[in-house]
């Protein structure tokens, strides 16, 4: 059976908050208003059914109408960072038309784009709409994946509760656009904070009583480190999920510690085919199970393989990933035992040294483990003898001791924890940040 058209759906939300931030508070009445308004706009400056436009926003009810408009036009919308790449990014993807909100009006800057790239050309001959979005770029440059709305919506179809979910994840990201629209077709709310840091987002928890707060291991260990957990009540708070790069044990074992009475759920996505749903192996445990009604996976050679009916229709600037017969190779290592999987880390940022494999990851949940250190990101640089060593940056905590004695400790603790070809040969402090606006590290590729 057709689902019905996203206007209906929402209809039958009534007037329940669709939106929650520190102004005040929006219903999903308010917001149909406001897509019926914005898409008279869009249609005033000329856009239609199966053009290719550029939004750069955020949670904001403006910027959401805009996007909900574009796909009710049936239209691509193509999500841009705003992180000042906009007109190369507006080039990859071929778009037609840049939408621009300017004082409450909106406005429409025509753009030429050098050609309809056959995908998009493919959906609009279907009448179908899309959207764009841009992978983080951790393998090479960043990759236009094209999905096709009605495809990627299908998993939403029996949406559970509605509940106040945290819009950490941000706009332009997958798992963004999962939140979105998982909590709109549940009749949701979105808790929208002042900004990502682990005050605001405890404050918006505290102010809203938000029940699920989707986020990153690299915002739990900031949550961790800060004393928002002392200053703000979390008892409304029913699921902490995290995903978008590996959990730490440390970092869990504090989670389930400090959260008892709340659902710790690991997630596993990628741009290409979204994030499924899933379930973890306990609350202490790093495993967790892909459901099958929604996607197949396998592992060879010690790497994870998806299928699903939901994945991208492909990439706007790169060949297809998929085989013949549908698999993507995620590119990340992982093992399995039975129909649990555990995710290792992405093979690209595997380090060898001397035939050894050591995972970035392992390495920097052991640094996390020392009181002194904050942040610690995890790489591979050349060495003429075992072909690469092991190398990190940490961040260290405020009021740490003297930074040499403290390295000393550092490299102390790790001998008692890693295998030898596993402490890093090279440990500096840093004063920068290793974690980007998306709340997760920022990777180093390894030297050769």
């Amino acid at each position: 059976m057709k689902r019905p058209a996203l206007l209906e759906r929402l209809r039958d939300h009534g007037d329940r908050p669709f939106l929650l931030n520190s102004t005040g508070a929006w219903s999903y009445g308010e917001l149909i208003e406001l897509i019926v308004e914005t898409r008279a706009q869009l249609e005033d400056v000329g856009i239609q059914a199966g053009s290719v436009v550029s939004v750069a926003g955020d949670y904001r009810p403006r910027d959401i109408a805009v996007v909900l408009a574009l796909l009710e036009l049936r239209c691509i919308a193509v999500m841009i960072p705003d992180v000042g790449v906009r007109e190369e990014y507006e080039e990859i993807a071929g778009c037609e038309v840049a939408v621009r909100d300017e004082r409450g009006e909106l406005g429409a800057q025509r753009l030429d784009p050098k050609a309809t790239h056959p995908l998009v050309q493919d959906l609009r001959d279907r009448a179908g709409a899309g959207f764009v979005i841009f992978s983080s770029g951790s393998e090479g440059p960043p990759r236009a994946v094209l999905h096709d709305v009605d495809r990627f919506l299908d998993k939403f179809a029996s949406a559970g509760k509605p509940l106040r979910t945290v819009a950490f994840l941000v706009f332009d990201h997958i798992a963004g656009l999962d939140t979105l629209f998982y909590t709109i077709e549940a009749g949701g709310a979105l808790v929208v904070p002042d900004d990502r840091s682990p005050r605001a987002v405890s404050e918006a928890i505290e102010r809203h009583s938000a029940q699920v707060l989707p986020t990153s291991p690299t915002f739990l260990r900031l949550l961790r480190l800060s004393d928002a957990c002392v200053d703000f009540d979390f008892s409304s708070l029913e699921v902490i999920t995290y995903g978008s790069e590996p959990m730490d044990e440390g970092g869990l074992a504090w989670l389930d510690r400090t959260f008892p009475e709340v659902a710790l759920e690991q997630k596993y996505g990628t741009s290409e085919f979204g994030s499924p749903r899933s379930r973890s192996r306990g609350r202490d445990s790093l495993w967790l199970q892909l459901k099958s009604d929604e996607i197949e996976a396998k592992v060879l050679d010690g790497v994870l393989w998806i299928r699903s009916a939901g994945a991208m229709l492909g990439y706007l600037n790169a060949a297809s990933p998929f085989t013949d017969d549908g698999w993507f190779c995620t590119g990340d290592e992982a093992v399995v035992d039975g129909e649990w999987i555990q995710i290792l880390g992405r093979k690209s940022e595997l380090i060898f040294v001397g035939g050894e494999k050591v995972f970035p990851a392992v390495v920097e949940g052991v640094l996390l483990e020392h009181d002194a250190v904050e942040q610690a990101l995890v790489f591979g640089d050349k060495h003429p003898l075992t072909g690469q060593i092991v190398c990190a940056d940490v961040l260290l905590r405020v009021g740490a001791d003297e930074e040499r004695e403290t390295l000393k400790d550092i490299r102390r603790h790790c001998r008692t924890r890693l295998p030898r070809h596993a402490v890093p040969m090279r440990l500096s402090v840093t004063d920068a940040t290793l974690s980007s606006h998306r709340s997760k590290k920022v990777r180093r590729r390894p030297g050769p």
